[in-house]
């Protein structure tokens, strides 16, 4: 499942957010599908818990089956279920055109030391990455982390872009 989600990000564009105006009968880009699908596989491994997946999952089925629901409500929803501020990570992938990118910055007075922060995202935004085979919370610039040594980025299954500096 997860090559085949990964192998849609080559044909995102992110000229668009997938959430449009409300009250416009406009249809929206095709982008919205594949970066959705790309978006709820980030949640999945940001979240790093199977079992807590499937019941989310499950439970979002019968709470929203047969009915019109808005960003709020999904959003609402998953924070309730996780007890996370989720409202940085919604807004970057549903509301944002851009996606977030992962700097990665060697620091000028340490030989070993790499400095790791999102940019292009919004305030607070944060999204657990492995780096090294740990996993890391990874923040918005200024609140970046340091890594001692050259940082491998073992989880390819975020959508974001990574930039090294």
């Amino acid at each position: 499942g997860i090559k085949y989600v990964n192998a849609k990000k080559h044909k995102v564009k992110n000229k668009y957010p997938i959430q449009g105006p409300y009250g416009v009968a406009e249809e929206g880009d095709g982008d919205m599908y594949n970066k959705g699908s790309l978006m709820i596989n980030t949640l999945r491994h940001h979240l790093d818990n199977e079992p807590l997946w499937d019941t989310i999952l499950k439970d979002m089925n019968k709470q929203f089956k047969h009915k019109i629901i808005q960003y709020n409500d999904v959003v609402s929803f998953f924070e309730s279920k996780t007890t996370l501020n989720l409202k940085p990570f919604f807004s970057q992938y549903v509301q944002q055109a851009k996606i977030p990118v992962l700097n990665i910055k060697k620091l000028k007075e340490s030989e070993s030391n790499y400095e790791v922060y999102f940019d292009q995202c919004v305030p607070n935004f944060e999204l657990n990455v492995y780096i090294n085979n740990e996993k890391n919370l990874i923040n918005t610039s200024p609140k970046s982390i340091i890594i001692k040594g050259k940082p491998i980025i073992n989880d390819l299954k975020g959508y974001f872009t990574i930039k090294i500096n």
